[in-house]
Formats: structure tokens, C-alpha cells, sequence
């Protein structure tokens, strides 16, 4: 099956603009539901974030709590954005699960971000605090510009010419009407 160029160039955007990025922003939730945010640095490898976290880190504890909600977060520098108001942008759903040292995941997970990052991480996962997390996305958008919104399915993160990350690219209509405001009246 063919899809549009459209669809393989939004993909490849994407992908782009991630693979420019090393740091992402992480938000989770305390086990009292309060909301937590952070950064953490990060690599994609089958079709998931891999995240590299202290386990003591308000962050990791987070994700380890039943179920683990987080949201991911990638934007556009400050300095390299044409309009602050709409910095291009990949918004992430994710569930996280807990790398152990023995899962097949661990060595793949290490040895990218290692690639990634530098050697540096290999000599952290060593450490007995060291905690390796992988967020499976679930869904997401990704705006790259006024009127350029793409709902993003959980198999967005696959390789920008496949056609799974092709088809899962749907554009948002910009005549979706704005959430309306309530009006003070005058008293």
C-alpha cells in the first residue's frame, strides 16, 4: 500500500525534529495525583522512548506507580522558534514500563542512548540507583506550525518512510471551531 507524499513528508519532519532534539520534558503523577514535571535525556529505539532516570528521582518513582500516566514533550529552542506561541512541538501519551537488567530491552536501551549521549551512560547503568525506562507512546500530536496539527498514532516513532509511520499522521481540520470562552458581563 502507497500513501501520500504528505503523509511520508509529515513523518519525516517529525522524525527530524526529534532526532534534533536529546532532552525531552517528562510529566507524571505522584501517588496523591499531584503533577510532577522534569527532563530527562533520551533515544528512540523500537518505536519508544528510552529514558535513563536516578531511582530515587521524583520522576522514576512516578512512573513506577500503578498505572504509571506521563506525558512527553519535545519543543522547538527559544531561539530558533519564528512565533513563541506556536514552537513546533511533538506531544506524547506514553506508558512506561521498567527496563530490568536482564531484559533483552536493557542492552538495546543502554546501547542507544550510550550512542546517543556518549559512553558516560554506560558507566551510570552500572550504578545500583541507575533506572532505565521505556515509554511506549500511545498517542500524540505533533504541531509544526499555525494550522499544522497531526493527530499521531502509537506507531508514529517507526522509521519516517515506513508506511505504518505514514498512515498514522492524520491531519486535524483547522476549521475545528476554538473551545469558546465565557464572557464577563458588565455589572
Amino acid at each position: 500500500m502507497t500513501y501520500p507524499i504528505a503523509e511520508q513528508s509529515v513523518a519525516s519532519e517529525m522524525r527530524h525534529f526529534i532526532d534534533q532534539r536529546k532532552i525531552l520534558m517528562l510529566s507524571t503523577l505522584d501517588s496523591n495525583g499531584e503533577p510532577y514535571a522534569s527532563c530527562a535525556p533520551f533515544a528512540v529505539a523500537n518505536s519508544a522512548f528510552y529514558v535513563p532516570l536516578n531511582g530515587i528521582a521524583a520522576q522514576a518513582v512516578n512512573l513506577q506507580t500503578d498505572p504509571p500516566p506521563a506525558m512527553v514533550l519535545l519543543i522547538e529552542d527559544d531561539g530558533k522558534t519564528r512565533a513563541q506561541a506556536v514552537r513546533t512541538r511533538v506531544i506524547y501519551q506514553v506508558v512506561a514500563q521498567l527496563v530490568q537488567f536482564d531484559d533483552s530491552d536493557w542492552d538495546e536501551g543502554i546501547a542507544v542512548l550510550a550512542q546517543r549521549h556518549g559512553d558516560r551512560l554506560l558507566s551510570l547503568s552500572q550504578f545500583n540507583d541507575f533506572r532505565l525506562f521505556r515509554l511506549t507512546t500511545v498517542r500524540g500530536r505533533f504541531i509544526s506550525g499555525t494550522g499544522q496539527i497531526y493527530a499521531l498514532g502509537n506507531d508514529s516513532l517507526t522509521a519516517p518512510h515506513s508506511e505504518t509511520a505514514a498512515s498514522s499522521f492524520n491531519n486535524i481540520p483547522n476549521n475545528t471551531a476554538p473551545a469558546t470562552r465565557n464572557k464577563r458581563s458588565a455589572a
